[in-house]
């Protein structure tokens, strides 16, 4: 998780980056797998909040930006 193809797959707005350096619209990733690496313990926690935070982001519309 990124803010440059260059760096993550997966944008800070939880989207996929293309392979011309865009956000592919409507494609979310919401999971470990935005994790860089293991966190070597149960990461529900962690996803949970990240999941809290963007359903609060897609629900006041910041995501259309």
């Amino acid at each position: 998780m990124g803010p440059s193809h260059e760096t993550a797959v997966v944008s800070t707005r939880h989207r996929l980056w293309n392979m011309h350096g865009q956000e592919i619209p409507n494609l979310y990733v919401m999971d470990s797998s935005i994790f860089p690496t293991s966190v070597g313990a149960n990461p529900m926690q962690s996803i949970y909040t990240f999941a809290q935070i963007f359903s609060d982001h897609l629900i006041q519309g910041i995501d259309m930006h």
